[in-house]
């Protein structure tokens, strides 16, 4: 087991090299004053619990400081005696804390007792977190301003491509991380499906088409995919697509609702596809890990705090002023559309050539 002044090394250097080397970093600095941000803390932490350290995203961002994390991590070491240092407070609400675990990162502590009355897996329908639920009712088309998804959508440029290893590739991952075949229900619950509903990766052969009408072809695919409500009762949550442009080149589509995964989970899928295909090594996931589960525990461990939240604003009703009578406009826009400015969707970088 490391000693407290060894965790404290570790967590300057990689500190360090996340907020940047010309920083200097003492023990009892603010880190989120130093401009570290609640992503790469979650990375950090994750390498910390695959260890067996358990300590939570919350309390690291309640005391941002190496000398507190050092101390947390040192009382919850995977021999230790003592349970995780925490001050009772909740992360519960927080959409990158909640999904990462969908893809790799968060494996946050369930509780240390009655693990029995939490639910056995993923298989049976759970509730959703609350930004789940507030996208979960955005899709409605009962809404005014409804009827539209939180939707992610790239490409990727790639060189020569080889489908069928593409596909396969594909497959794996759709096996590999559970949340990619998530079910909802029409009261609002999720479930995970053994096996992926449709796997397979359409393809859009271009290869005979002039520059006017491939560009006319890709336009058409783009406007499509991009602003697409995927049939998340069914299953489809992510889809893969690709357009052949030529022999040595081709266009990758891929798109996905973010009611399975924040913009971290979306890059460690891409991240997961492209190894994959480059070595034929399926993602190092845990199988029995479980959302349900996790879940779960969150919200028996918040239990007393929403509990102290709910009677603290019901105590406030009476004093609240009433309700505007003013409501929106009605949009101008279509449903199921972006509104507003918007981008081209990112090209990146090839990243998948044989």
């Amino acid at each position: 087991m490391l000693t407290k002044e060894e965790i404290r090394d570790e967590l300057l250097g990689a500190l360090k090299e996340i907020v940047g080397g010309r920083t200097e970093i003492a023990e009892d600095d603010n880190l989120l004053a130093l401009g570290l941000e609640s992503l790469p803390t979650m990375r950090l932490l994750a390498g910390w619990i695959k260890q067996g350290y358990r300590v939570s995203f919350g309390s690291f961002m309640r005391r941002p400081t190496v000398r507190e994390w050092a101390t947390m991590l040192a009382e919850a070491a995977p021999d230790a005696a003592e349970a995780p240092h925490d001050d009772g407070g909740s992360d519960a609400g927080s959409a990158s804390a909640a999904k990462a675990p969908m893809a790799e990162a968060g494996e946050a502590e369930v509780g240390e007792a009655g693990e029995a009355d939490l639910p056995a897996g993923d298989h049976e329908p759970f509730d959703l977190t609350d930004v789940q639920y507030a996208y979960w009712v955005g899709r409605g088309q009962s809404l005014q301003f409804g009827g539209v998804g939180t939707h992610g959508y790239v490409e990727v440029e790639a060189g020569r491509l080889d489908v069928a290893r593409l596909q396969d590739s594909w497959t794996t991952i759709l096996r590999a991380h559970p949340m990619l075949r998530s079910c909802y229900t029409g009261d609002g619950k999720q479930y995970v499906l053994p096996e992926p509903v449709n796997a397979s990766v359409e393809v859009h052969d271009l290869t005979g088409l002039d520059d006017h009408s491939l560009q006319e072809s890709l336009a058409g695919i783009r406007e499509h995919l991009s602003h697409r409500l995927l049939a998340i009762d069914e299953g489809q949550v992510a889809c893969l697509q690709v357009s052949l442009l030529s022999a040595d080149r081709a266009i990758i589509h891929f798109d996905i609702d973010l009611l399975v995964c924040d913009v971290q989970s979306f890059q460690i899928i891409l991240r997961d596809l492209a190894h994959h295909y480059a070595t034929g090594e399926a993602p190092d996931v845990d199988p029995s890990w479980s959302f349900a589960r996790y879940l779960a525990g969150k919200a028996r461990e918040n239990a007393a705090a929403i509990e102290q939240d709910r009677t603290y604003w019901r105590d406030r009703l009476e004093d609240l002023p009433p309700a505007s009578c003013a409501g929106p406009t009605p949009s101008t826009c279509g449903r199921g559309r972006r509104c507003g400015r918007s981008a081209r969707p990112t090209a990146l970088r090839p990243l998948w050539c044989c």
